[in-house]
């Protein structure tokens, strides 16, 4: 990334990328895991406060989560934020803070963004469509684990983060509705050289994801308590819950690499044209565990 010759440039104004997710991803029966990555490089230092990294819409054209970025004097901080079906609540999932960063003292240099999100199907009597819980969430840069606040094992995963609905873009930099900017949050302002989705199955083996595909809101011993394998902590590291964007954070994942489902390069495109390198298409229930 530090010699990229294109990147995408955001105004911190209306500047947003907006990337169409596959239509597996619009029905709760096609998420299991999603993981988002990207070089990202922040325009300013200190004193922003919810600048918008990426947005996550469901299928009903609301925000579903949020990922933004906060700086003050003391440091940088991150939140993930997700909205139940109306964009009115907002749950807090998860507060990473502080940022350390090893390779540099500020985000004004290049630095590698990796939000892996993974989901438990919850049963629903009379649907063959589940609903879905939020299970894990973690966010690395430079394929290091952040601290949080802690804050997520006590949230009940059936009730605060539960999803209804599939998701259906991926906005980059800005939310979808530019109205949002008049209230608390900002867009994005810096540069984006490369951006990629994935949607992989559990690894097989012992592993920091969650093992269960479904989970019984009736059933007490599966509601997401820690003792049902739900981890979280900073003992979980990049290569316990997305090994392949560790592998292939400096390099070029094949087109068909399994999981990968947006693969969209800046560097080096000379016709201003960003063309999705992905060609992996998944099997029946292929992203379920």
């Amino acid at each position: 990334p530090t010699s990229a010759q294109y990147m995408l440039t955001f105004d911190g104004v209306e500047d947003v990328l907006s990337i169409p997710l596959p239509d597996y991803f619009h029905s709760t029966k096609g998420l299991s895991a999603l993981w988002i990555e990207s070089w990202i490089q922040v325009d300013k230092a200190f004193g922003f406060q919810n600048m918008i990294i990426l947005d996550l819409e469901d299928t009903q054209g609301v925000p579903a989560f949020r990922l933004t970025l906060s700086s003050s004097r003391s440091g940088y901080s991150a939140s993930l934020t997700f909205y139940p079906n109306d964009p009115s609540i907002a749950v807090t999932v998860k507060t990473w803070s502080p940022i350390a960063l090893a390779s540099s003292d500020d985000l004004t240099a290049w630095h590698h963004y990796a939000l892996t999100l993974r989901f438990a199907r919850l049963n629903k009597a009379g649907s063959s469509d589940p609903d879905l819980a939020l299970a894990q969430a973690f966010l690395f840069i430079d394929g290091n684990s952040l601290p949080d606040d802690g804050s997520f094992l006590a949230l009940d995963v059936v009730n605060d983060l539960l999803l209804r609905f599939g998701l259906s873009v991926l906005f980059i930099g800005g939310p979808a509705d530019a109205r949002e900017l008049l209230q608390e949050y900002i867009s994005f302002s810096g540069s984006i050289d490369s951006v990629r989705v994935w949607a992989p199955t559990c690894p097989m083996g012992v592993s920091m994801c969650n093992p269960y595909g479904f989970l019984d809101p009736v059933d007490p011993q599966r509601r997401g308590s820690t003792d049902t394998g739900i981890q979280d902590g900073p003992d979980v590291m990049i290569n316990h819950v997305a090994e392949p964007i560790l592998r292939y954070m400096f390099g070029n994942p094949a087109a068909d690499a399994e999981g990968l489902v947006v693969d969209l390069a800046v560097q080096n495109n000379k016709n201003g044209i960003l063309t999705d390198k992905s060609t992996w298409i998944p099997g029946l229930c292929s992203n379920g565990s």
